[in-house]
């Protein structure tokens, strides 16, 4: 996340006994309640987002909870709030018990304004100074750093995805040119689940990943 992330990007939900996936990251302006999910405390972000990119916390996922409402709940959130332009996201968010809302959108690194990390604020820059030691998913341990580049960015031209790859991978431009390339030349679908495959594990969200794969594409002449 400190490197900017997707939050239409599609994970499992780490509370729930159902075994639920769907986009989206929960967010509070309620310091202990963050502090209650963040497993104790251990590490808060405090992050700056458009109030368009917030829905009411539909525990599916589902966006359009208002949509699915019957009328006469609609029309009492929308006498409950009438001045809100989304009157649902009001009731989760103002709510006195665990207030919160649904993310959906693309967070830049400079929207994050503030970490808290075991009781101690940090900037950004301060915080990644630290060399906090993370695991990914394939269970490797390496320190948290500033790679330069944001990952949910999807506009950035080739060569720039090449060097933020570089920069995510900690390993030469040439090399990750040659080595993307070459995936373009994979016999299809293999080759689609291939660069998707990579992309995710450089930390590239869904959106900014299907857009460089269409400019992978292009390049390799598919």
């Amino acid at each position: 996340m400190v490197n900017g992330f997707d939050a239409n990007k599609v994970v499992h939900r780490q509370y729930t006994t159902q075994g639920r996936r769907h986009a989206g990251v929960f967010v509070t302006p309620d310091l202990r309640l963050a502090e209650h999910f963040s497993g104790g405390g251990d590490t808060v972000l405090e992050i700056e987002v458009l109030a368009k990119n917030l829905h009411g916390t539909n525990y599916g996922g589902n966006i359009g909870r208002e949509q699915s409402m019957d009328p006469e709940t609609v029309a009492w959130l929308q006498e409950k709030y009438p001045d809100s332009f989304r009157p649902y996201l009001s009731l989760t968010l103002l709510q006195t018990s665990e207030p919160q809302a649904l993310l959906r959108g693309l967070v830049r690194p400079g929207q994050i304004k503030r970490v808290q990390h075991k009781g101690t604020w940090y900037t950004r820059k301060a915080f990644l100074e630290l060399g906090v030691e993370v695991h990914n998913p394939y269970g490797k341990g390496e320190p948290l750093q500033d790679i330069g580049f944001d990952l949910s960015y999807p506009n950035y031209s080739l060569e720039e995805f090449f060097e933020a790859m570089a920069a995510s991978f900690k390993m030469g431009v040439d090399r990750i040119r040659q080595s993307m390339l070459r995936l373009t030349k994979l016999p299809s679908p293999r080759r689609e689940r291939a660069i998707m495959d990579i992309l995710d594990r450089a930390g590239f969200g869904p959106t900014a990943a299907k857009a460089f794969e269409s400019k992978l594409m292009a390049a390799g002449g598919v």
